[in-house]
């Protein structure tokens, strides 16, 4: 399936949820799921489609290419990209998990001398996971401030095909797998009634895994009434982990559009 075709669907299923929840409700308050409240638990799902672009190096057996996507190019040239967070909380206390997936091909030349080059075709699968523990910092009637603390795995699935012509082709392939230890911080703040700004900045890695990871998000979130809302965001997404001669060094950015809904 591709991008364009992925966020058709994404599109078809919000515009159906937006013509139900329009006629339920005509008005949003505010909701009390951001509350610290000990008597129940609150939970949340947010399903997104992630417009996912690339920039860095990639590469295996001493073979590296340098890859670039441009904002531009995401919805011309990609593949599709996905990613999903679940939180459950009681009280200060709570769990969240974020899983995202995405797949995405580039085309370079690689200098090998001066005065030659070589084409390379890099094709890039990344699945991620994140597990983590939060606590609510701050509630109030702005919004709030969670910590966040736990560990993220990552799979990742490169191919390097570098060639000449007709002349020679040699194709490398590799898998590598690696969990970092993460800590971040995220929130929200209220715009009014209905609009909300929420994000997070996660960093990860620390030499345990990777060299370094850095997730950061930023969303515009519309409420259709007290359990559902629209968001419209933007995420980076960079990681350096270099491992027996794998190397990925590289962002992963676009736009992301998704569906927040709680219970």
């Amino acid at each position: 399936m591709t991008l364009k075709t992925t966020l058709r669907a994404v599109a078809t299923v919000i515009l159906a949820t937006v013509a139900t929840a329009m006629s339920f409700t005509t008005s949003a308050q505010t909701s009390d799921h951001d509350t610290i409240d000990d008597s129940q638990w609150h939970y949340r799902v947010t399903p997104y489609a992630w417009g996912a672009g690339l920039d860095g190096t990639v590469g295996k057996f001493g073979r590296r290419a340098d890859v670039d996507k441009s904002f531009s190019d995401v919805f011309k040239d990609l593949d599709a990209g996905a990613m999903a967070a679940f939180e459950a909380r009681r009280g200060r206390l709570g769990l969240l998990a974020d899983f995202m997936y995405v797949s995405l091909s580039e085309s370079d030349h690689v200098h090998v001398m001066p005065g030659l080059s070589v084409d390379a075709k890099v094709k890039v699968r990344a699945n991620t996971f994140m597990f983590a523990a939060q606590y609510r910092a701050a509630a109030e009637d702005w919004g709030y401030v969670d910590l966040i603390g736990g560990a993220r795995h990552w799979s990742l699935r490169t191919n390097v095909d570098v060639s000449l012509g007709h002349l020679f082709e040699v194709d490398g392939s590799d898998k590598e797998s690696w969990t970092d230890p993460v800590l971040g911080v995220k929130g929200t703040y209220h715009l009014g009634p209905r609009s909300y700004l929420t994000g997070w900045a996660i960093a990860g890695g620390f030499g345990a895994g990777s060299r370094f990871s850095s997730d950061l998000m930023g969303a515009f979130g519309y409420k259709l009434n007290n359990q559902t809302a629209l968001l419209l965001g933007y995420r980076h997404f960079a990681v350096d982990y270099k491992e027996s001669g794998f190397v990925f060094d590289a962002a992963l950015h676009g736009p992301a559009l998704g569906l927040d809904y709680r219970f």
